[in-house]
């Protein structure tokens, strides 16, 4: 009996196993430079609706630099958050001439001058342009720091692995890994010096300031009588000047330019002016440290010297009174015991009731925020005195850190500061 042989199967097709395809590169583009709604005429769309279409097309990040401002930034912040994008923030400085430079913040102490930037743009600082005429190139040179410029170094691949933060690229080219280095011998860099303009010193008018210019650039000049005659300068102007240094490019210090300028009688015609004997020299003391501070402050309402509390800092140190810097790196809720310069003081009505400073020492700035009740106890101290003491919780949120104050103390009697911008 024979086994029936099996029914022959029908061979099963299969079909090609697809090729695994490589996964779609995400966008390697992010927009460095939007405007919302708050760029009035120039933007359309409000800080939520921004962030919320830049997840949608899967931009990692967006910058918002409206003009002038940075009106919208909290909520842009608050929305990016929310929506899984990064938000770069900065702001559109207007410049004097009506051109426009866009900055984005890389640092809290970037945000910090991005701020006194715009506001003393918008006031009209000394330095930093007319009244609402928009910011001067020096503005920008003493608050020059902590943020970047899009367009340089912000148009290769390194974008998407920086996060699209931009980066201010090094002027210098590079030389290629293969190519040999040839050393070379470089020549020392001259000595450089810090000088503030004419537009600084206090009581200065300005066609005097352009008359000193005009001259200097005829010939230079070899003694204070010789500024005073060929600049026609009040006797008030040239005291103004030798306080705060202008002459010592002469070889004069301030107080042997003071004791010149007393020997001049602007009120004697030009030829009895001339035939005036020289004074000799100064019998007065030479400033002490602290007077040239102080002379700066008033004179000028900045120095070109060391901040005043480093001189203090071994003091400061044997209290307990930490840094700018070094309070950057304490813990989340750390006791702690800060001090400086009372530079700003803030308390918007939509805080419901903190208030909110800024205080600088040597090494930057710290952030202070006091709560209602400690503020009505301690108002006469907060805002009455020009150098503070704070001791309280610290708060580090996003690698800013902030001081809950609980007391506030002045910190010391007497000290050459700069002015502070309070409740603007």
């Amino acid at each position: 009996m024979r086994t029936p042989s099996p029914e022959p199967r029908t061979p099963v097709v299969r079909a090609p196993s697809p090729e695994p395809r490589s996964p779609r590169p995400g966008p390697r583009y992010c927009e460095l430079h939007a405007h919302t709604a708050f760029s009035f005429l120039e933007g359309a769309n409000e800080p939520e609706a921004l962030a919320e279409r830049a997840a949608e097309i899967g931009l990692p990040a967006v910058a918002v630099a409206d003009r002038g401002g940075v009106y919208g930034i909290p909520r842009f912040h608050k929305a990016a958050k929310a929506a899984g994008i990064e938000a770069i923030v900065g702001a559109e400085a207007v410049l004097e001439d009506g051109s426009r430079l866009p900055l984005l913040v890389q640092s809290a102490r970037g945000w910090s001058n991005l701020c006194r930037l715009l506001t003393d743009g918008a006031l009209g600082r000394p330095g930093l342009g007319a009244r609402g005429s928009g910011l001067g190139l020096p503005g920008l040179g003493v608050r020059g720091s902590g943020f970047a410029i899009p367009g340089f170094g912000a148009r290769d691949s390194g974008l998407e692995k920086d996060r699209c933060r931009s980066r201010i690229p090094n002027p210098e080219p590079r030389t290629p890994v293969s190519e040999p280095r040839t050393p070379v011998s470089e020549p020392r860099a001259p000595r450089l010096a810090v000088r503030l303009g004419l537009r600084f010193v206090k009581g200065l008018r300005a066609e005097t300031a352009l008359r000193i210019e005009a001259e200097a650039a005829k010939a230079p000049f070899a003694s204070v009588r010789e500024v005073a005659a060929r600049c026609a300068l009040r006797d008030d102007e040239l005291s103004a000047l030798a306080e705060v240094g202008a002459f010592s490019s002469l070889g004069q210090t301030r107080r042997s330019a003071l004791w010149q300028v007393s020997a001049l009688d602007g009120r004697r015609p030009p030829l009895a002016q001339a035939m005036q004997p020289d004074p000799g020299e100064s019998p007065l003391p030479e400033m002490t440290l602290s007077e040239r501070y102080v002379a700066d402050y008033r004179g000028a309402g900045m120095t070109v010297g060391r901040h005043p509390l480093a001189m203090r800092r071994a003091e400061l140190a044997a209290r307990g009174i930490l840094s700018a810097a070094e309070l950057a790196r304490v813990r989340d809720g750390a006791l702690v015991r800060v001090g400086g310069a009372v530079i700003v003081r803030q308390r918007p009505y939509t805080a419901k009731g903190m208030c909110f400073m800024t205080l600088e020492d040597e090494t930057g700035f710290a952030n202070v925020a006091v709560a209602p009740q400690a503020f009505e106890l301690q108002r006469a101290v907060i805002t009455g005195s020009a150098l503070l003491e704070v001791e309280g919780r610290a708060q580090a949120r996003d690698g800013v850190v902030t001081v809950l104050a609980g007391r506030c103390a002045a910190l010391f009697a007497t000290a050459p500061v700069p002015p502070s911008r309070d409740f603007h």
